[in-house]
This record gives structure tokens, C-alpha cells and sequence, in this order.
């Protein structure tokens, strides 16, 4: 349920360091400035896909190994699955980017949230394939020790040396927004000094990529089959999928304090009744609780910048959206101008990133005061009851205190919603 008091509903804390491993086509996206202007621009750093046991074609990858950039053992790398050293590098990065050592982060008050879709399925497939050849014995405690969530949290702090709890967050693509809502709501009630909150993916492997290039019989699939990365494309009349992705983002948050990188925040997570893992829900009720989550936060469409939704270039979640902007409209008698823009298609779809990677997105348009393009979008959807960017950003014309709007939506109906100000 929406809260209906106003006291309470914006929390003020500090952004203190980002760090990501993104994807790339040459090299992968490490840097602040360079995901902006990826972002403003509306490039796309999808690149093909050359796998001959997968039917998907373009995908988001971090081309490069950068093993010898983490600053450890060879030893400790080798037992280091791929989610958790991209994981290490973005946490390493935002550490940095924030001033603070392991020493001062576990010194104070602290916690690290974890959020993934599924892991290190890429280390299981491999454990399963060495239990086949060498039996019980071969494998030993791996599986335990570098293939399981709590693994995987435990190793990062243990290679970075933090000595804070931890905790592991999995669910459907609103997962890391949900650690974000965590850690945002843990640092504004003074439970915590910091919260790292990162969200980590490695899906580029056959038995994930299998479901999402699966065709049901309603005709769905989540991602594209085409050779073409610019065939990735949301809010456009022409839909073939989205591209997995695979990378890392990490926030650590910490109290406001006095300068820049302050930010009000206000959230809400929803259940819209899925009725399967994969199922959407209904999107009405979702378009009423963010029309409650407007209200309750004393926003109206005026004061919303735009909308960096959830749309990632298939059509049945474009028709969703547009359900959902729908009961919006409705639930607030508001028929007034709404922008919308989506990076599904700059770096793909990260799933236990992506809500991290909207949250970064909409802070870069709050910077720069212009609402970023949907990359590789042609021409709009006719059927989208708002307004999507298209070629160049535009430029914020609304009020003195414009907010941004960013959902995240899991198959079985969950979701999370931010709104998002500058301080």
C-alpha cells in the first residue's frame, strides 16, 4: 500500500560513489562521464552475440577480461566466479569514487546488499559438468564456497576486506531497485552510515539465453534473434525483443552531508498479481499505486521530468507500459503531457542491474536538466499514451524542481517505483 501521510515519504541521503562494469563494444563502460554521455546521446553499445548453442544474436557484453585490474591473488581470482569479480571491480570503483576505505566503511555502521537474477548460473553449469566427469570428490565444497548468493556476498567482502553483514536479494528485474529501496531506507531511518547496494549479472550462457529466445504460443519472446543490434528497440512501431546483458552497477550511500551529490527519494514496492513466475500481472492496479506514489510525494505531471520506464524492446511489456501509463492518466484525471525514454537498448537488459542502471540514468538527466532519447528508436509507437525522446535529448521545461520517475518490473508482478530529486 502507498503511504498517504507526506511526513516521511521523501528521504534525503547521499550518493557517495558509483562504479560499473558495463557493457561495450570494444571495451567495457567504467566511468561515470562515459555513461552519460552513452546515456544523453542515446548510443547503443549492444554487439553481437557469437554463440552456436543459442538462438540470440546481440547481447550487451563486457568484451574485455580485466582479472589483472582486481588486485588479487591468482588464486583468489581463480576461485572468483565471473559475477563476483564483476561485482568486486564496480565495489572496488564506487569505494573509490566515494573516498572510503574498507577500514572506514566497517568501522562505522554498515551493510552490503547483493541483488541478482540468478548468480552464478555460468559457475553451476561449469560445477555440473565437473561432477559428471569427476564425481562428488571432484567437486568438494566449490559449489558451497562459489556458486551460491551467500558465496558470492561473503567473497566480496572478504577480497575487499569489509567486515560489515551482508545481505543477498534475488527476484525478477525490479531486484536491484528493491536493494536500492533497502539500502536508501536503512541510511535515511540512521540504521546505517553506508549501504552498498550492487547488482551483478552473467546470463550469457545457453540455459538462461534458451527461455528468453523461446517463442510461446501467445508469440512472446523476451529477446531478439535478429543479427542487428539496432533492431533492439523500445517505444518503436517495430519490436523484435530485447538484448541480454551481462555487467555490474554499485552505489554506496551514506547520510546527506553538506555540498553536492544530495538526493531526495521516495518509493514504493507494489505486487500487481502475476499469475505465473513469468506473468506481468494486471496494470492497472500497478498505474494506480504510482499514481498513489505521485500522490503521496505531492508530485504532479507538471513536476515530472519524464519517466525512465521499463520498456525493453518486446512488445508485450511496451503494451503493459502503456496499460500502466494508461490507469496512471486515469487514476489521476491527468491527460497533461508525460516524456518517457528507456536505456534498454544502450547497454541492454541487465537483469540484476537494471534497476541500479535506471536510478544512475535518471541522476545524469537531473544533472544535465535534459531528458535522455530512447536509443535506437525509429518511430514511436502509436499505441503510447506519452510522449518517448527520439534522436536528441530534450531539454527539461517543467517546474523550478523537476523529479524523474523510474520503475523496475519482475515476471510474477513485482515492482518497484523511485521517484528521484536532487537536493
Amino acid at each position: 500500500m502507498v503511504r498517504t501521510d507526506r511526513e516521511g515519504v521523501w528521504k534525503r541521503l547521499g550518493i557517495r560513489g558509483v562504479g560499473m562494469v558495463l557493457p561495450g563494444v570494444d571495451r567495457s563502460c567504467r566511468d561515470v562521464k562515459e555513461f552519460a554521455g552513452t546515456v544523453l546521446s542515446g548510443r547503443s553499445a549492444i554487439s553481437p552475440l557469437d554463440l552456436t548453442d543459442s538462438a540470440v544474436r546481440v547481447a550487451g557484453r563486457v568484451p574485455e577480461e580485466f582479472t589483472e585490474e582486481l588486485d588479487l591473488p591468482d588464486a583468489v581470482i581463480r576461485r572468483t566466479p565471473r559475477a563476483g569479480r564483476l561485482a568486486h571491480a564496480a565495489v572496488v570503483d564506487a569505494m573509490d569514487n566515494a573516498g572510503l576505505t574498507a577500514r572506514e566503511i566497517s568501522d562505522g555502521r554498515a551493510v552490503l546488499i547483493l541483488t541478482s537474477l540468478q548468480f552464478s548460473v555460468q559457475e553451476v553449469i561449469r560445477l555440473m559438468r565437473r561432477f559428471d566427469d569427476q564425481g562428488p570428490s571432484g567437486v568438494g565444497m566449490r559449489y558451497w564456497a562459489t556458486a551460491t548468493p551467500g558465496a558470492i556476498a561473503s567473497m566480496l567482502c572478504m577480497n575487499l576486506g569489509l567486515d560489515i553483514p551482508t545481505f543477498t536479494l534475488t527476484g525478477g528485474c525490479s531486484v536491484s531497485l528493491r536493494g536500492f529501496e533497502l539500502g536508501a531506507n536503512m541510511v535515511a531511518r540512521g540504521e546505517v552510515e553506508h549501504a552498498i547496494v550492487v547488482g551483478v549479472e552473467t546470463p550469457l550462457e545457453p540455459l538462461f539465453l534458451s527461455s528468453t529466445a523461446y517463442q510461446t504460443r501467445t508469440g512472446h519472446r523476451a529477446s531478439s534473434t535478429s543479427a542487428d543490434p539496432s533492431d533492439v528497440r523500445p517505444h518503436d512501431e517495430v519490436q523484435t525483443g530485447n538484448a541480454p546483458a551481462e555487467g555490474a552497477m554499485a552505489f554506496v550511500l551514506g547520510p546527506a552531508t553538506e555540498g553536492d551529490g544530495n538526493i531526495e527519494v521516495a518509493m514504493l514496492s507494489s505486487r500487481n498479481g502475476g499469475n505465473n513466475a513469468m506473468g506481468l500481472g494486471d496494470p492497472v492496479p500497478y498505474g494506480r499505486d504510482l499514481a498513489g506514489l505521485l500522490r503521496s510525494a505531492d508530485v504532479t505531471f507538471d513536476d515530472l521530468a519524464c519517466f525512465c520506464d521499463f520498456a525493453e524492446g518486446n512488445r508485450e511489456l511496451e503494451n503493459f507500459l502503456c496499460d500502466t501509463v494508461d490507469s496512471l492518466r486515469d487514476s489521476l484525471a491527468d491527460d497533461s503531457p508525460l516524456y518517457i525514454t528507456s536505456q534498454e537498448a544502450c547497454y541492454g537488459h541487465l537483469p540484476g542491474a537494471v534497476g541500479l542502471l535506471k536510478v544512475l540514468s535518471g541522476l545524469v538527466m537531473l544533472d544535465a536538466e535534459r531528458i535522455a532519447p530512447t536509443a535506437n528508436l525509429v518511430t514511436p509507437y502509436k499505441r503510447l499514451p506519452a510522449t518517448p525522446v527520439v534522436g536528441e535529448a530534450a531539454a527539461f521545461s517543467r517546474s523550478a524542481r523537476p523529479t524523474v520517475l523510474t520503475a523496475a518490473l519482475s515476471g510474477g508482478g513485482d515492482t518497484t517505483s523511485v521517484l528521484l530529486r536532487t537536493v
